[in-house]
């Protein structure tokens, strides 16, 4: 066995989800309570993590504690892999297809009513779209938490750094007009 299989054999599932929760909570005595479990406990599981993987996942010299750089990447890829899971789990159940198939958007008003509609009537019918027109600062908290698939949004430096993936779908150009 490589390495990394021996690796994925240390790590505990729900170590990944108290990852999780220490990011959202940016505290370990809140997120211990929202996990169930001591305080001391819940920092040994982190611990635990971090010596599993071999990188440290917060800077723990800050307040509200933060990411690392390293655990910004992480965050980004155990959501996902904790989401698809729970998917594959759901559906070997025989969870609903339509529930595995929606894409929740979170857009900037301007972009729901405007551009959005035009963008997915031209998609396949394989996904059920469920958007909310929102500000970009709390569309970025949803995808941020798992609540939105994906955001739509103007240019923002912030979003072009990890944990979050872009695509550039295309630039505009505003041109204000005057009465003469």
């Amino acid at each position: 066995m490589d390495d990394c299989g021996a690796v994925l054999h240390n790590i505990e599932t729900k170590w990944l989800y108290d990852f999780l929760t220490l990011e959202k909570c940016r505290n370990f005595s809140q997120a211990a309570v929202s996990r169930n479990v001591s305080q001391p406990a819940f920092s040994r599981r982190i611990r635990a993590l971090e010596q599993a993987i071999g990188v440290e996942l917060f800077n723990r010299q800050v307040t509200p504690l933060q990411l690392s750089e390293q655990g910004k990447i992480f965050h980004s890829q155990i959501r996902h892999l904790l989401q698809q899971l729970e998917s594959n789990l759901a559906e070997l159940r025989g969870g609903s297809d339509y529930a595995q198939r929606k894409i929740k958007i979170a857009a900037a008003h301007s972009l729901s009513l405007g551009l959005l509609p035009s963008i997915i009537s031209q998609m396949p019918p394989l996904f059920t779209w469920a958007i909310e027109a929102i500000d970009v600062d709390e569309a970025v908290d949803k995808l941020r938490e798992g609540q939105s698939d994906c955001i739509f949004s103007f240019h923002d430096e912030d979003l072009l750094e990890a944990p979050f993936d872009h695509i550039r779908l295309f630039e505009s150009q505003l041109f204000p007009r005057l009465r003469q």
